[in-house]
C-alpha cells in the first residue's frame, strides 16, 4: 500500500500499519511498578502505551510510548476482563 492509499486513515491505523511487531519481556520487582500507563480504545486492538517513565522496567525494556500490547502471558489483552 502506497502513502496515497492512506489518505482517508487516521494516524493510529497509518501506525498499525507501519508497526513490527516485537516481543519485550518485563519483570517486575516487589514493591516496584512497570513504569508505564496503559489507554484502552474502543475498536482499535491492543492497549496503548502512555508515558513511559525513563530508566523504568519497561523503559529498560524497551516499551516507547505509542506502542500496543497485543498479548500478556500468551494471551490476547482484547480476549481477557479487567
Amino acid at each position: 500500500m502506497d502513502s496515497g492509499d492512506r489518505d482517508g486513515l487516521s494516524r493510529t491505523e497509518n501506525m498499525a500499519l507501519d508497526a513490527k511487531p516485537r516481543e519485550c519481556t518485563l519483570t517486575k520487582k516487589d514493591g516496584k511498578g512497570y513504569g508505564f500507563f496503559l489507554r484502552v480504545e474502543q475498536d482499535v486492538p491492543g492497549h496503548l502505551v502512555r508515558s513511559v517513565e525513563s530508566g523504568s522496567i519497561a523503559d529498560k525494556a524497551g516499551l516507547k510510548d505509542g506502542d500496543r500490547v497485543l498479548k500478556v502471558n500468551g494471551k490476547f489483552v482484547d480476549d481477557t476482563t479487567r
